[in-house]
């Protein structure tokens, strides 16, 4: 069985903690992976990572923002099945019911650049 580590400023880390937890399909009550806890240190790193990126997502003009979401939807559509799997393995739910994210993710990347453009043009409190 898999376990899983933490991903925390572009690298897979593996988690200090000893206590070790299973990821279990609610629909079949099977341990799918596992997974150990996390440190405050590790939590730490991810917030500082989280707002690195942030800033640096800011910084890209929109045009390269819609650039990132549209590759990102194309990545999602070509692994539609393998993630429609993986989902409904860790949420119970039918395979049926997960076709759409591909086509979210894509509707998101396309419609995205005038919400993006908007509160990057808005007053400070506007939205």
């Amino acid at each position: 069985m898999e376990t899983l580590q933490n991903f925390i400023g572009g690298w897979w880390e593996e988690p200090a903690g000893e206590d070790v937890a299973a990821v279990v399909n609610p629909a079949t009550e099977e341990a799918i992976a596992r997974f150990r806890a996390g440190s405050a240190a590790a939590v730490d790193r991810a917030v500082a990572a989280a707002g690195a990126a942030q800033r640096a997502w800011a910084a890209r003009t929109v045009a390269r923002r819609v650039e990132h979401l549209h590759a990102w939807a194309d990545t999602i559509a070509a692994h539609a099945a393998e993630l429609a799997e993986l989902e409904c393995r860790e949420m119970g739910k039918p395979v049926g019911g997960m076709g759409a994210t591909g086509a979210h993710a894509a509707y998101d990347a396309a419609t995205r650049p005038a919400a993006v453009h908007i509160a990057d043009t808005a007053p400070a409190g506007a939205l």
